[in-house]
């Protein structure tokens, strides 16, 4: 190991060689490379720290940081890690009868979205300090997903190589964002032991013994894991809460947070209680018989061990509580839809274990539960009804709790009209013709025999007829649209479900008289304010909000909108060619993630003010997903209905935040705004059917741009000192640009605004700037238009750009990995318009470009290589950022020779095989030479402890048919691309063979097993001497070890 400053290590690597001490590890290590001593640390030994509780800090061995005051600009993204808010819990408090103040540490509000961002950096810059970490070099760490987001996040910023090893439990959106930030990947099973090879803890140690000038940080042993909770967490919670703080509760993973900040807060607060939070089926409480469980796994991560890390200090936690999967992802919702905290599930593990702790705390006591990350690494898993069900969290019947009287109702009590159908062959013309004189917006269409076909719409079809995609005499079948839904006289739970993903279905659920036309108020109304730009404030009919600053404790969520940090962009504009300096405002920092939490909040407020938003009234929005979450958001702190109205294309993360947040969600195609389909008017109509309910109209509502006036853009120029020379924002509603330009233009009347308008949008000035293709769309997120919004005010705008998807989409990317930033697309769209805008800009000068939101929203869309293929943003096969090696055959891999068993060798002697000869996994073959699968050390001895199978049985009764095979012509990027969701790939030879009739045949052999740790090592940087001694294809001769029998025979 590197000398680390940490007096918690146990060896170390010197001179290239291991410094042996008691408790270090040599071993065989199995490798497909060759036979070796395994090198590696145990996570496990015990600390050697002497600085004890009770010591002085004047004693300490270790170098301490002291708190910093945030700048008006930040350096880098890194400065955004720490300062995180302390947050009221107002709800769930009150339900389960506790008498003291309940406070949350948001540790998802640091940069990388986690607790872990703290300890990745100053690990890192521990290392730096020390000599230790160079530049050019690799950062290796296993970890449950955090630290490695928060090590790529800094290693994307400061320029290492980062690979990281993780179990295969760990969710998709953290690999996801790894990817995104320039991580490369290793999946280990997550039923291996720490202390097996195969573990991320025994790959990881394989990858730096074979990688030049890697490091493994070690978050288990490393002190500055601790240590960055000493100096700033508990810091940061002793100064928020003014040195009262009478117990605190927290999960162990690694366990530096807990014994970080409990340290610090038993020296400054003597009597505060310390409660850690351990999972069933970890080891880390105490006493040992806490522990005492059959349960060997558990669902939610980054917490909980099957070993106790170094860094640990369990003599200081008071209490131990264990925590239970099913409590732990129903508290995290109640976290998310009651007090509106869009966390990860370990927050819920804490927030579990703080109501039954905190039940002997009184009133004017103090609990502060720290949770730990966020919602956008669980996106598809506690988030997901259909996951919890498919674990048993949740059940059918759960998910129908707390639904309306109507719920359970059958369809058949709706009042129905006669049905109206059409046949294929009817015009358009006459189709049209039909549906107003009958009222109806739709019309199933069947054939002659009654088969359903589907659905065409008034709407739809005159629009095809005016954009000349059809003509009005050709049949409606050119035009038919097939994703309907059909029900039976079910539920109208049913119908509510199917609604909610289809703008109609099979058969109408309202009378034709609903169907026709309701009142409503057009979204491009042109504005009728008289305080026009030039005008002073005193002029204004509006009222106006000062800059609030953020207290020491907010009193909810809600008061962590705003006060958004100014970062500095330093790659980017280099590689542009940028003279001035580039800035980039972050507003997906804000509690809902997006820009939109200032104008929800503001529009709200205003309307309470007015007496026109009352207690138990509905607020009902049509909008692109970003105004619902914080619309939504504030809905549940505040206690209305809310009901979003968005267009189909809007991303399926944006749709579960919503569900989560407690919003009803309407779902209507993606038609011009006038359309009676469209979410503009389908909102309209709910407001006229649902008494006491408001649509707030972000379009035409002044409280939009108002909330940029009075708050943002004060930020910026609070920020900037005053200095702005450029500003460039994209347009949604327009509010944003809008707001924020017309108060730059009164403090700063040299500064240029410049908008950037989507491909397809009709936004921009001068008006021929707007040609629109037939075939133009928008794949880009909340901003571009086809109607010019009320807010909108484009003539504070100096210049527009217009921007694409592509450039957008890649440049988000970007803004990810070489600036650490993690937005969403339509920051692309800013960012990519301001390296063309900004060059008119000279040393000196200054551009702020605005980052409306989060790439939350986007993981399963931008963020996803096969959805940019898919869509065309990348081509296949030549996507971004592919390494030297991409292209290269699997042939140049040098791996030892196959070992493959027999279907019929017992798991006995399996294990004794696998074992001797030092390998992980075997392919398992049939006489004939057909692959019938593979089998893995761990997978054998976990289904003889788990009672699936005896050591008698033979190996074909613990097989795994999971398994990618590829050849030796295949290139080394699609065996990443496999070993990305697989642990190995069989890499097979094809040999042609004659039978006894003369006849030819393909037959494959196995040539041996691939792992990602193989990738990885070979990889690694080289001498092109090297290299090259890998270009010997290997397939001409090798030999194969096959066990056949019981008795091992070969």
């Amino acid at each position: 190991m590197d000398a680390l400053p940490c007096s918690h290590i146990s060896a170390r690597i010197l001179n290239g060689m291991l410094e042996k001490e008691p408790g270090n590890t040599t071993e065989k290590e199995p490798c497909n490379a060759t036979e070796k001593e395994r090198k590696w640390i145990r996570p496990d030994m015990p600390s050697k720290c002497t600085w004890q509780l009770g010591k002085s800090s004047e004693e300490s061995p270790h170098h301490h940081v002291t708190l910093s005051k945030i700048p008006n600009i930040l350096t880098d993204i890194l400065k955004k890690i720490g300062n995180t808010p302390m947050v009221r819990i107002n709800k769930i408090g009150k339900h389960f009868g506790l008498k003291c103040e309940l406070l949350a540490k948001c540790e998802f509000f640091n940069a990388g979205g986690s607790v872990k961002d703290r300890i990745s950096l100053r690990m890192v810059e521990d290392a730096e300090r020390d000599g230790i970490l160079k530049p050019g070099d690799t950062i290796i760490e296993p970890t449950s997903g955090n630290t490695g987001i928060g090590l790529a996040l800094a290693a994307a910023v400061k320029g290492y190589r980062c690979i990281i090893v993780m179990p295969e439990k760990m969710s998709m959106e953290k690999v996801d964002v790894l990817r995104a930030l320039g991580a490369e990947i290793v999946r280990t099973p997550t039923t291996a032991r720490f202390d097996s090879p195969e573990s991320h803890v025994g790959v990881a140690w394989r990858l730096k013994n074979e990688i030049p000038n890697s490091h493994i940080l070690d978050q288990y042993r490393n002190a500055s894991n601790p240590l960055a909770h000493y100096d700033t967490t508990a810091e940061e919670i002793l100064l928020q809460c003014e040195g009262k703080v009478d117990m605190v509760v927290a999960g162990a993973g690694t366990g530096g947070t807990i014994s970080g900040i409990a340290r610090k807060l038993k020296e400054k607060c003597p009597g505060c209680k310390i409660i850690g939070v351990d999972p069933e089926g970890s080891i880390l409480a105490a006493p040992e018989e806490l522990n005492a469980t059959e349960k060997n796994t558990y669902e939610v991560e980054g917490i909980g061990y099957d070993f106790v890390p170094t860094v640990l200090d369990r003599s200081i936690v008071d209490e131990w509580y264990k925590c239970n999967d099913e409590d732990t992802f129903a508290f995290a919702r109640m976290l998310i839809r009651e007090e509106g905290l869009l966390c990860g599930g370990s927050s819920g593990s804490a927030m579990s274990i703080a109501v039954k702790a905190a039940r002997e705390l009184k009133e004017g006591q103090r609990c502060v539960v720290i949770l730990p990350d966020s919602v956008r690494n669980y996106m598809s898993k506690f988030l997901s009804d259909k996951w919890m069900t498919q674990k048993g969290f949740m059940t059918e019947e759960d998910k129908s709790m707390n639904k309306p009287w109507w719920w359970n109702l059958k369809v058949q009590e709706l009042s129905l009209s006669a049905p109206l159908t059409v046949l294929p062959s009817v015009t358009c013309e006459k189709t049209i013709e039909i549906l107003r004189e009958k009222g109806f917006d739709q019309v199933p269409v069947v054939d002659e025999s009654g088969v359903i076909l589907g659905m065409v719409t008034l709407g739809n079809m005159l629009s095809s007829v005016l954009a000349g995609k059809v003509q009005p005499s050709d049949q409606v079948s050119k035009i038919i649209y097939k994703q309907f839904k059909k029900i039976r006289m079910a539920s109208v739970f049913t119908s509510n479900k199917t609604i909610k993903v289809c703008p109609f279905l099979n058969g109408n659920v309202e009378s034709s008289e609903t169907k026709k036309s309701h009142p409503w108020i057009p979204p491009d109304t042109p504005s009728r304010c008289t305080w026009k730009p030039g005008k002073s404030i005193r002029e204004s009919p509006h009222g106006c909000v000062p800059l609030k600053r953020e207290p020491k404790i907010l009193s909810n969520v809600l008061d962590k909108i705003g006060q958004t940090p100014m970062v500095r962009i330093n790659n980017i504009g280099k590689a542009y060619g940028l003279k001035c300096e580039l800035l980039a405002k972050c507003e997906y920092f804000n509690a809902g993630g997006s820009v939109k939490d200032r104008i929800t909040l503001r529009m709200i407020e205003d309307a309470e003010q007015a007496g026109t938003l009352k207690p138990g009234d509905t607020i009902i929005e049509p909008t692109s997903g970003n105004t619902g979450i914080g619309l939504a958001l504030a809905a549940a702190i505040k206690g209305y209905r809310c009901i979003i109205v968005i267009p189909e294309k809007m991303s399926r993360e944006k749709v579960d935040i919503l569900r989560a947040l407690g919003a009803e969600i309407v779902k209507t195609p993606c038609v011009k705004y006038d359309d009676l389909d469209s979410n503009v008017r389908v909102a309209w109509k709910l407001k006229s059917e649902i008494p006491n309910s408001h649509i707030l109209d972000q379009c035409r509502n002044p409280s939009n741009p108002l909330a940029h006036y009075d708050t943002t853009a004060e930020e910026i120029l609070e920020q900037c000192d005053g200095k702005v020379d450029m500003f460039v924002a994209g347009a949604g509603t327009g509010g944003t640009i809008t707001g924020i330009a017309r108060k730059l233009k009164e403090k700063c009347p040299g500064c240029k605004i410049v908008g950037a308008d989507p491909r397809g949008s009709i936004g921009a000035l001068p008006d021929s700037l707007n040609t629109v293709a037939a075939e133009d769309t928008i794949e880009v997120e909340g901003i571009g238009l086809d109607f010019i919004p009320t807010v909108l005010d484009r003539s504070v705008v100096d210049e527009w750009f217009k921007s694409n998807d592509t450039d957008s989409f890649l440049m988000a990317r970007r803004l990810i990995r070489e600036e650490g930033l993690l937005c969403g697309g339509s920051a692309g769209t800013a960012m990519s318009v301001a390296v063309r805008a900004a060059k008119q800009l000279k040393e000196g000068q200054r551009c702020v470009v605005l980052l409306p939101d989060s790439v939350r929203n986007y993981m399963s869309k931008f963020l996803n290589d096969k959805w940019m293929v898919q869509n065309g943003f990348l081509k296949e096969n030549v996507q971004e950022h592919h390494p030297w090696w991409w292209n290269l055959k699997v042939q140049k891999l040098k791996l030892m020779p196959p070992l493959t068993l027999l279907p019929d060798v017992n798991c006995q002697k399996a294990i004794e095989v696998l074992r001797e000869k030092s390998y992980d996994q075997a392919p398992v073959v049939a006489e004939s030479g057909f692959i019938m699968g593979l089998v893995t050390l761990s997978n054998i001895l976990s289904s003889i402890l788990a009672g699936n199978a005896q050591f008698s049985d033979p190996i074909k009764k613990v097989i795994s048919q999971q398994f990618s095979k590829i050849s030796l012509d295949d290139t080394l990027g699609k065996l990443s691309t496999i070993l990305e969701n697989d642990h190995f790939a069989i890499i097979v030879h094809e040999m042609e063979q004659y039978n006894a009739g003369g006849n030819s045949f393909k037959k494959q052999i196995v040539f041996g097993v691939a792992t990602a740790a193989d990738l990885l090592s070979f990889v690694a940087p080289k001498k092109k001497t090297e290299e090259l001694r890998y270009a010997t294809p290997q397939s001409a001769s090798f030999e194969r070890t096959i066990y056949t029998t019981h008795s091992g025979e070969k």
